[in-house]
């Protein structure tokens, strides 16, 4: 008896994983999705699928199949984002299977409209879903026309978007590099602001068209100038025929701006009050930003300009915020160490002395140390937010003060917080062709 038991129980652990198996041809793979609301307040959803039948026919991707893509974009509206979803069955066989999914769009209005955690919770909860994909905001464009978008560098868009904001992190200093645990836990730290990357749509023919309006605009002024008031009627036909090839150049503009002419590109950062989106840092402020809160890996400084300029690239970065309080003031001191390459000078740069060198990176320190205090200000004045997370810092190295604190001033409490503000910087190496360091 005891061995027909012990017999059950192996089978049962052996072919346990075999009662939800599933093909994969009978699953829709989802690349990407995006979260977006209607007039009527309704969710928007659009699907992005791969498309296994074009990467598999005459095993290649994009050379193969050429009346097929690579991806299949697929949208629905309902009052839930389950619901959106499972609807999306209606038009595609399969059911969607978000495992595999690299990337989650929301739009500016879902996420000033709606309390974003309530949102990233469904995902969270779903036993098939994963918590390592990248959480974006689109700006100035829906994620309907993002995910519409092909990407030449790869035939999978979702993914030339995620490694693209990973590029842009690394190597510029804007963005960042969270996936969906690490903005799950933003959103639940007391004091904490949540950042999320924000991505535009670029197209590389509006600049080139526009010229050509106004020069063609410009060319109809001209000519009219020039005609005497006896040819009024010839004038006139000329203008139609100009309006006529304006119409023209828009319908041009409208087939070239969309599908291949289009790119995307990582913009800005975007923060959040309350779970909600509250504004948006401009794309410089965006590596001070991450310097501040220790998370650069790349990006450059200019200091100064034209023949007094020096670019210089960033080697490696160290960041500390040390919270304090004295004579009943809340302050934290913050202290940058920062390596970098020079990688471009100006005429009047010159590093013929040790003396030269010691002022320049004297420079470097005092024009970094102005763009972190400006930035500080203008997160207290202007945008009216603790993007840095200084409350955080009090609440995890203090907490006794930082309840003091949140107690005496409530959500204006980082308005009341100093700084001191320490950078240095080091040049391990000068370089050049006259002058080598």
């Amino acid at each position: 008896m005891k061995s027909k038991i012990i017999f059950l129980l192996i089978i049962m652990f052996f072919l346990n994983g075999l009662n939800n198996a599933r093909e994969l041809n009978e699953l829709a793979v989802v690349s990407a999705i995006g979260i977006d609301l209607d007039e009527e307040g309704n969710y928007l959803i659009t699907a992005q699928i791969l498309n296994p039948k074009k990467e598999n026919s005459s095993g290649s991707g994009s050379g193969s199949s050429s009346g097929s893509s690579e991806i299949v974009v697929f949208k629905s509206t309902n009052t839930s984002i389950q619901s959106s979803l499972r609807h999306i069955i209606e038009e595609s066989p399969q059911k969607l299977y978000i495992a595999h999914m690299e990337l989650l769009l929301l739009s500016e209005k879902v996420a000033t409209e709606k309390e974003a955690l309530d949102i990233l919770n469904f995902f969270i909860r779903d036993n098939e879903g994963k918590n390592d994909f990248t959480v974006v905001i689109t700006k100035d464009c829906t994620p309907q026309k993002v995910l519409e978008i092909t990407t030449p560098m790869e035939s999978n868009p979702a993914k030339n978007i995620k490694d693209t904001i990973i590029s842009a992190h690394r190597y510029r200093g804007i963005g960042t590099d969270n996936v969906l645990s690490d903005d799950v836990s933003m959103f639940r730290k007391a004091s904490q602001t949540p950042i999320l990357t924000c991505i535009e749509i670029i197209d590389p023919k509006n600049s080139l068209n526009c010229n050509k309006k106004e020069e063609n605009a410009q060319n109809s002024s001209d000519n009219n100038s020039e005609n005497n008031n006896t040819d009024n009627m010839g004038n006139q036909e000329n203008s139609q025929e100009q309006e006529s090839a304006l119409e023209n150049l828009d319908d041009k503009e409208s087939k070239l701006s969309s599908g291949k002419e289009q790119n995307i590109k990582v913009s800005t950062l975007a923060f959040f009050k309350e779970e909600t989106l509250s504004g948006f840092l401009l794309e410089n402020e965006c590596y001070i930003y991450n310097i501040l809160l220790n998370k650069a890996k790349g990006g450059i400084l200019e200091v100064g300009k034209d023949k007094d300029l020096m670019v210089i690239d960033q080697i490696s970065s160290n960041t500390k915020l040390t919270p304090k309080i004295e004579n009943g003031e809340y302050i934290i001191d913050i202290f940058v160490n920062m390596d970098f390459n020079i990688t471009e000078t100006g005429e009047n740069i010159r590093f013929d002395s040790n003396d030269q060198m010691k002022y320049y990176e004297k420079t470097a320190e005092e024009h970094l140390k102005e763009k972190i205090e400006e930035l500080i200000n203008k997160s207290k004045n202007e945008y009216d937010c603790d993007i840095f997370s200084f409350g955080n810092v009090f609440y995890r190295k203090k907490n006794k003060e930082y309840n003091t604190l949140y107690e005496k001033y409530g959500k204006d409490y980082f308005k009341y917080i100093k700084t001191n503000v320490d950078v240095k910087i080091n040049f391990p190496s000068e370089g050049g062709i006259d002058n080598i360091w």
